[in-house]
């Protein structure tokens, strides 16, 4: 899982030699992400970035580290309850629909 600052960065400043700036596959070198997400995240906004010369630059300051440590579900996530359904013979909520109950645990979650 990845963790990106939630407060929002400010434009970045175009310096004399930019090396406050990378480019796109850069970031994606120094976060550790693929290049199609950092486009992704770019098309979305999430990403401060400024056009210079025809190329997207993004500021250097909105490089995170990756977490080490793994995300975990919680005891109480709706997919605990989807385990081991599929082998019910037919009976009951399984495999099959397992999308629908999870958007029905959600919804009932709010």
């Amino acid at each position: 899982m990845f963790v990106y600052s939630t407060k929002p960065l400010p434009p970045p400043q175009v310096r004399d030699g930019g090396a406050d700036l990378l480019s796109p596959a850069e970031f994606a070198v120094a976060s550790g992400i693929s290049l199609s997400t950092v486009w992704r995240m770019l098309r979305r906004r999430e990403l401060p970035s400024v056009k210079r010369g025809g190329k997207r630059l993004i500021s250097s300051e909105a490089v995170v580290k990756p977490s080490s440590e793994p995300r975990r579900l919680g005891d109480d996530h709706p997919i605990w309850k989807l385990v081991g359904a599929a082998k019910s013979g037919g009976a009951g909520r399984g495999s099959s629909d397992k999308h629908a109950y999870l958007a029905d645990e959600a919804a009932s979650r709010r």
